[in-house]
């Protein structure tokens, strides 16, 4: 499958495994994700990012993996549209030609592709493995099998039956890198004691939103903006993806219980997914269509920009790794109604951002009427807010990469001797 390929790809020890990764680089969608590929080929003589998209079943074979080289690092991108088994024969072949020492997994979603490669037995040739930590695995997948049952989505006793699979596969990975303390907790209560060594923690921080400033907006995305402003002069804003997890439907049931109460706000949806369609389907069934807009096609620059011309954020997540849209809200002094899932409360501890604790709209829109009505709750919420932010601010984000390099060059150093 990979018999051309194999002919120009060079050996290198680090490969970066991902999705949907965008090329050129410097278009990406998240700039965190960029600063660690530019980092490590900074450090690092090549680098190889496996970018493992969605399976397209009318792709012809020669469509399904393509190498790509990026035109401003030293990276090389290869794309590969293939279903799970074949990733798997795919990642062996890989390993077997490039011959990596470490293979940086970026996200626990990825894991069910090296099924077969975790499984077996490692030899002697076999590479370390490190893998970021972004979420809960768990809490994501039984979300998912609730929605796909059409069950209330919730965290549910699924997320326990499952911790199997974490324990598992977790400790088939060499070394954890966790985005947040919470996640180092978790990793920690399944992991036995001899492997908390292996955990590192790497909290996002929110210097990279100062950078974001910096990136000048094309005339179309300033129009789209300035548009968005003019036709809704009061709204709410929600940000993320569409997907169960996030809970899109509850931003929009809100909307409809703040009206029920007179407050007349609209709701722009930053963000795609699986759910649009029902989404929209439900906005014109609760008779919202007009004061609902979505707009998917938004850089992380131009969400800002609106997240600023907003009255607030409805974050109605059941499970967050870390929440980078809820720290952006925060540095701006945006005011947060979110759900209070477990990350959100141990790293805010109930400060700055408005927390409810239960799934139900009214409590939301509630929420929200607390915001936009009692100017001294808010502007307390807001300054507690700023102390949060500040937490984030005292490592500089180059500090935080370079503590990134130097797990990196101590899991390379050991696979050596």
């Amino acid at each position: 499958m990979i018999r051309n390929i194999e002919l120009v790809i060079k050996k290198t020890d680090l490969i970066l495994i991902a999705h949907n990764v965008n090329v050129p680089l410097k278009d990406h969608r998240r700039i965190e994700f960029l600063k660690r590929v530019k980092i490590l080929t900074t450090e690092f003589n090549g680098l190889l990012i496996l970018s493992f998209d969605h399976a397209n079943t009318n792709s012809t074979p020669s469509s399904k993996i393509k190498l790509i080289n990026d035109k401003d690092l030293p990276v090389s991108i290869l794309k590969i549209n293939t279903s799970l088994i074949q990733n798997q024969v795919i990642i062996k072949d890989i390993i077997r030609i490039v011959e990596p020492k470490l293979l940086i997994i970026d996200t626990p979603s990825h894991l069910l592709k090296f099924t077969s490669f975790l499984v077996s037995t490692k030899n002697y040739n076999s590479p370390k493995t490190l893998l970021f930590h972004q979420g809960f695995v768990t809490e994501l997948f039984g979300i998912r099998i609730r929605s796909k049952f059409k069950r209330e989505v919730k965290i549910g006793w699924e997320q326990k039956l499952l911790k199997f699979y974490d324990k598992f596969y977790f400790n088939k990975i060499d070394y954890h890198i966790c985005i947040s303390q919470p996640l180092v907790d978790y990793l920690k209560s399944i992991l036995p004691l001899n492997r908390h060594d292996d955990i590192f923690l790497s909290e996002y921080n929110a210097n990279y939103i100062a950078e974001l400033l910096n990136v000048n907006l094309t005339s179309d995305q300033t129009g789209i903006i300035k548009n968005l402003i003019k036709s809704f002069e009061q709204y709410l804003v929600y940000s993320g993806s569409l997907d169960p997890n996030k809970r899109p439907d509850i931003a929009i049931e809100t909307i409809r219980h703040l009206k029920k109460m007179k407050i007349n706000r609209k709701l722009v949806i930053l963000g795609d997914g699986p759910l649009k369609s029902s989404l929209k389907r439900l906005a014109i069934k609760l008779d919202l269509k007009d004061d609902i807009v979505f707009l998917n096609q938004v850089t992380q620059r131009m969400a800002i920009e609106i997240y600023q011309g907003s009255d607030g954020m409805i974050f109605p997540t059941l499970s967050e790794g870390f929440g980078l849209s809820a720290l952006e809200a925060m540095y701006f002094n945006i005011p947060l109604i979110v759900y209070s899932n477990r990350t959100f409360v141990s790293l805010t501890k109930g400060k700055g951002m408005l927390l409810i604790p239960s799934l139900d709209p009214k409590d939301f829109a509630q929420g929200c009427a607390k915001i936009l009505k009692n100017t001294l709750f808010r502007a307390n919420m807001l300054k507690e807010a700023q102390h949060i932010v500040s937490k984030f601010t005292v490592e500089t984000d180059e500090e935080r990469m370079k503590n990134i390099i130097r797990i990196v060059k101590r899991i390379l150093l050991q696979s050596r001797n």
